[in-house]
């Protein structure tokens, strides 16, 4: 009981990041996550990577001015039957007097047309709090952006030192006003009954399924203006529109992705953020969502299996001799080897993600509470006897 309980400490200790050890990161950046990285990156597989039939992206990063992005809308509302448009671009300061009134009339009337707004600021006003979720010059004009449909783009995170698993479907602010990520507000245009699918799991944080998504074909924006595509490249589909070179829009991913077709360069493991919004578009759409186990499971499995190890080291410590620790290490490598092969298998057929990061830990801390209990019983022992001796010298000495 005590090896169990000392495994147990050490576990937690560095689950909630308190390190009794010096290691350079802590549990939350280096096992647990990069854990979940591992199941996807192993349960996909390159080569039977499909191009997705649901969603295109059109690439604006050779865009001259808002007048192409004008002509682009409209091109693409009218000849083309699509099911949805997602417009991944900021306006952030206001130029000339037409150009403006022809972009904010194509986006107040392209129809299916959802506009990208970011969740900047939370303060006590309501109408000031929500001019601070979107970061375009026409904020303050009410009469524009009651018109709009909007999605925020946030991501967990929006650092290129961290990597983006996750995203947050909906938010709900202070004011109790429901805001959707671009994705889920594009499903809501594109296909309502996914959408509903997607309200009714009830989750805060959705993992991205990367390991079954689908390559995304990216067209250049001149191609759809010159009118060169045939109709099919778009009709039917849900059409994303944004840079695909733009620094300041790229995120980490958490393995290496087949790299698509596009008129800028970028690093596969720094993704562009329109393509990250095709990627969970792309879930949603397949209902492939990942569902973590409840956290009490995961830990149930860690304290049965552990437990298991313990037992198994007593009795080879006890009955096998020189062979215990030979077979230690075995049941130690063949448990380790068994939790990551169900991880994997249970993500890949059945999406379900169990954190096996607290059972390899304390997995490989078995060993060490072992030592610590019987090297600490030993001392204790070894200290008694010593005092014991040296009291029973002094009472020789007195008679």
């Amino acid at each position: 009981m005590g090896i169990t309980m000392l495994t147990i400490v050490m576990t937690v200790l560095l689950k909630c990041g308190i390190q009794p050890f010096p290691f350079p990161v802590t549990i939350q950046q280096n096992a647990d996550f990069q854990l979940s990285d591992l199941f996807q990156a192993v349960t996909y597989d390159n080569k039977t990577a499909t191009i997705s039939k649901d969603i295109v992206i059109v690439a604006t990063d050779s865009c001259e001015g808002r007048m192409d992005v004008v002509k682009l809308l409209d091109t693409i509302s009218s000849s083309y039957d699509v099911r949805a448009i997602g417009l991944d671009i900021f306006f952030s300061k206001p130029k000339d007097t037409l150009r403006d009134d022809s972009l904010l009339h194509a986006l107040q009337y392209t129809p299916k047309l959802i506009c990208a707004s970011k969740i900047t600021d939370t303060i006590a006003n309501k109408e000031l709090y929500m001019t601070t979720i979107k970061q375009s010059f026409f904020d303050n004009d009410t009469s524009i952006t009651r018109h709009l449909r909007l999605g925020y783009i946030n991501f967990p995170s929006d650092s290129l030192q961290e990597v983006v698993r996750a995203f947050y479907p909906i938010s709900i602010t202070p004011f109790y006003d429901t805001l959707y990520c671009f994705a889920a507000a594009i499903l809501q245009v594109a296909d309502t009954f996914k959408f509903r699918i997607l309200l009714q799991r009830q989750r805060d944080r959705e993992y991205i399924n990367y390991h079954a998504t689908k390559q995304i074909k990216v067209i250049p924006y001149q191609s759809v203006l010159t009118h060169e595509l045939d109709a099919n490249e778009l009709n039917s589909k849900i059409v994303l529109i944004g840079d695909t070179g733009n620094v300041a829009d790229l995120h980490r991913v958490p393995f290496q992705l087949p790299k698509i077709e596009s008129p800028s360069p970028y690093n596969q493991y720094a993704t562009p953020g329109v393509v990250l919004h095709a990627y969970i578009l792309q879930t949603m759409l397949d209902q492939d969502y990942i569902t973590p186990i409840p956290n009490w499971l995961n830990w149930l499995i860690a304290f049965l299996l552990s437990e298991l190890m313990i037992i198994i080291l007593l009795y080879a410590k006890n009955h096998m001799g020189d062979f215990s620790n030979l077979v230690v290490r075995l049941t130690q490598f063949a448990l380790l080897f068994c939790s990551v092969w169900i991880g994997v298998w249970c993500l890949q057929y059945t999406n379900y993600y169990i954190d096996f990061s607290s059972t390899l830990l304390m997995i490989a801390f078995c060993l060490i509470a072992y030592a610590l209990w019987f090297g600490g019983c030993a001392i204790v022992n070894r200290s008694c006897k010593y005092i014991q001796k040296k009291r029973g010298l002094h009472k020789i000495r007195k008679k």
